[in-house]
């Protein structure tokens, strides 16, 4: 399993204390929120897509696999732990 941070993200359609823990969320689009500050509620598909897509080609790219080549379960694992491991600091 991959890191995943324990951080909260506030609902803000409530104005009740409800808020989505990390775990919660897909972990593609968790790492997605976390390297760009996107906001849980404004953030759209579009932009997901875009990001996961390059994302997909900078890490097929550093580890030699083409646009077409079969990804296994284990390189898709590697994958997620990368997108955690290459958060921006801040």
């Amino acid at each position: 399993m991959a890191f995943r941070p324990e951080r909260s993200i506030p609902n803000r359609r409530n104005e009740i204390e409800a808020t989505y823990r990390m775990d919660d969320i897909q972990p593609y689009f968790c790492a997605f929120l976390i390297h760009t500050g996107a906001d849980l509620e404004r953030a759209t598909n579009m932009e997901y897509i875009l990001w996961i897509s390059q994302k997909w080609r900078e890490w097929r790219g550093k580890h030699g696999f083409g646009r077409w080549d079969v990804i296994s379960e284990a390189e898709r694992r590697r994958f997620e732990r990368w997108l955690f491991e290459t958060v921006p600091e801040g």
